[in-house]
Order: C-alpha cells, then sequence, then structure tokens
C-alpha cells in the first residue's frame, strides 16, 4: 500500500517499519548482487569510473540515513536525496564507460535505488521515473563534456 507523503508521519513508527520491510528486504537482495558483481569487475581489472564507487556510497548513506528517520517518525527526505544521489552518480559512470560487471553494478544500484525509494513512502511508478530520469539526465550531462 502506497502512503502519500503528506500522511507518512501518522502512519506511526511501527507502520512506517511494517510499509518499508518488504523493500528493505528487495534492496538487501540486491544489493548482494551489486556486492558480486563489484567483486567480479575489480578481479576482471574492468574500468571503475570515480561515478560508480560514489554511487553506492550514496547507497550506503541513504541506508543510514533512512533507519535514522524512521527510527524518529520522520519523513525520510533527507535519504531521499542520498538515493537520487546514488541513482545520478550511477548514470554518470554508466555513460563515462563501465564493463559487463560494471554495467550490472550501474543497474542493481538503479535497483536498490527504487527499493529504497519505495521504503521511503513513494509508490513503484514514481521511484521508477524519478531514477530513470536521473539516470538518463547524469548520462547526456557525462556526454556534453
Amino acid at each position: 500500500m502506497a502512503v502519500a507523503p503528506i500522511w507518512w508521519r501518522a502512519r506511526g513508527q511501527l507502520g512506517m517499519y511494517a510499509d518499508a520491510a518488504p523493500h528493505i528486504d528487495h534492496a538487501t537482495r540486491n544489493a548482494r548482487v551489486l556486492a558480486r558483481r563489484a567483486v567480479s569487475g575489480l578481479r576482471a581489472a574492468e574500468p571503475v569510473p570515480a561515478a560508480l564507487p560514489a554511487s553506492v556510497d550514496a547507497l550506503a548513506e541513504a541506508v543510514r540515513r533512512l533507519h535514522a528517520e524512521l527510527e524518529r517518525g520522520e519523513v525520510p527526505a533527507a535519504a531521499r536525496r542520498q538515493m537520487v544521489e546514488a541513482a545520478r552518480q550511477s548514470g554518470m559512470a554508466y555513460a563515462a564507460g563501465v564493463g559487463f560487471s560494471g554495467s550490472v553494478v550501474v543497474a542493481q544500484v538503479g535497483s536498490v535505488a527504487v527499493d529504497l525509494l519505495r521504503a521511503s513512502g513513494l509508490d513503484e511508478p514514481t521511484a521508477l521515473r524519478v531514477v530513470r530520469r536521473l539516470r538518463r539526465e547524469a548520462e547526456a550531462a557525462t556526454h556534453r563534456r
């Protein structure tokens, strides 16, 4: 069930966690795939543009902020900003050039960002639209340089 952001606080702390739980589970599964592919890419000495680890760092920060904001019963606005930053950085990494494993990492960053946006209270169409738009914009901006 999607909860409009204006009603997020009214759900109460337990309700917020309950709504977030399945999406956090998906994010965890996608993060495991991301980690395995990152190791494969490093072992194969694939190119690693600076934006790729930056996107993973942004996801990690998003998780920390999501936890803190849910714990305080707040709308997870800071966490959402980090999720958005992760998607933007992954688009920049893709445009800069990655190998096969790197492209999987980019895709998984997007998947985890969508999962976390959903955990923060956004519905699936909105989360997908945000991540796809940001990735396209970042790729286009990188190509213009």
